[in-house]
């Protein structure tokens, strides 16, 4: 069983290290392999959005680098974490590129779930999926709205469980394991 962690933050975010080791120790006492990518680290080119993954390369990028990779460990997963800092109640672009490349994961179908229109999956279960966003401060809005996204990609993958959390720069250190922890408890409960 693995888990990826895609990370958005820059590797001296000392809350996003925070939160990426009590994530890592929660999920590997859950008998998970851990695998963290840290994006800021690694070349990602921006999606061409030429759907050459679907028509001409079906499952592959038509731009051959580290995004075929991560897609893979993606689709491998039982567990994907989504940890980014949230801008403007999005995900970092760092982060917001590595899921753009998850578009090969689907097929170019179409199909009616909840009353909306989605595309299948071309791979299976999509891993259950947390996504940790960080807040200089408390904001309802931005907190709102980041949620909001996530569940809304959430549709799209379809993943076995999904929840959110957002964490800040202004809190004390020792209450972001107990809140990663209650946050994966969830996830699994979904399970």
């Amino acid at each position: 069983m693995h888990a990826t962690i895609l990370d958005g933050c820059s590797p001296q975010d000392t809350t996003a290290a925070a939160i990426r080791s009590a994530a890592t120790e929660r999920l590997q006492k859950t008998g998970l392999a851990v695998k963290h990518v840290c994006l800021p680290e690694i070349e990602i080119a921006p999606c061409a959005g030429d759907f050459k993954c679907w028509f001409h390369s079906p499952g592959v990028c038509a731009l051959d680098d580290a995004n075929r990779g991560i897609s893979r460990d993606v689709v491998l997963s039982d567990f994907l974490l989504l940890l980014t800092p949230v801008t403007f109640g999005g995900y970092s672009s760092e982060l917001k590129k590595a899921i753009d490349h998850l578009v090969p994961n689907a097929l170019p179908f179409l199909s009616r779930i909840g009353g909306e229109t989605h595309h299948p999956l071309r791979y299976g279960p999509f891993p259950s999926l947390v996504a940790f966003g960080i807040l200089p401060a408390p904001d309802e809005e931005c907190e709102r709205i980041f949620d909001t996204l996530v569940r809304r990609n959430a549709l799209n993958m379809r993943p076995r469980a999904c929840v959110s959390g957002v964490f800040y720069r202004t809190g004390r250190s020792e209450e972001i394991p107990p809140r990663v922890r209650e946050l994966l408890d969830r996830v699994e409960a979904h399970r």
